[in-house]
């Protein structure tokens, strides 16, 4: 039977939809006032409307960058670059252009920021991978840099005596992980020389 989904990956699974559906509710809103009163939108409302149309799109057809394009939304939401209301509560300033809407410049929308970090907080474990995955070192790197580790630590430990094996053996969950892979493949490969100081753990 499939491990049941805990209450954190049920959260996870609707997160998305939940977000959208924030937001569209306040673009419905927005339209609502806008029909029914003198309000004017602004450049940064349209760019809103614009961008969550798109990424709803991204979600019905299950584009795999889904919540990192979710997650962009929000971030230029907090820093004002678009606006999903007739009003926007944020710490800057707005430029009135000749016959055109409100532009309003970046500034801090602390409703969207907080959203924002909210929908971190949910998708830590898909934001962490990406990160990674962009900035991190890639698995041939990771492979290289065991294995010169493994190496490194295989060539340390030939010159131990029987004792001092003896001594390792019985502490290799005190060495790093490399070391400990070493001292396995040195056991079955490799007799030691019979005399020496003794090898202590993590010995930098």
């Amino acid at each position: 039977m499939p491990p049941k989904a805990t209450s954190s990956n049920k959260i996870t699974a609707y997160a998305d939809a939940i977000f959208l559906t924030l937001i569209g509710i306040l673009i419905g809103k927005t339209l609502f006032r806008f029909f029914n009163s003198d309000f004017m939108l602004s450049l940064n409302t349209y760019l809103g409307f614009g961008s969550w149309i798109l990424v709803v799109l991204m979600k019905l057809f299950k584009y795999k960058y889904v919540k990192h394009a979710i997650l962009i939304l929000l971030v230029l939401a907090a820093f004002n670059i678009l606006n999903f209301t007739v009003e926007t509560i944020w710490l800057g300033s707005a430029i009135q252009l000749m016959q055109r809407p409100l532009l309003y410049s970046i500034g801090i929308n602390p409703g969207m920021f907080l959203l924002a970090i909210g929908y971190s907080a949910i998708n830590r474990s898909t934001i962490s991978k990406t990160y990674k995955a962009r900035f991190g070192p890639s698995e041939d790197e990771v492979r290289i840099k065991q294995k010169t580790m493994v190496n490194f630590y295989n060539q340390k430990f030939k010159s131990l005596t029987t004792k001092e094996l003896e001594f390792a053996l019985k502490n290799i969950k005190d060495y790093p992980h490399e070391a400990q892979i070493a001292l396995n493949l040195l056991r079955t490969t490799q007799q030691p020389k019979e005399d020496s100081t003794l090898a202590f753990p993590n010995d930098n």
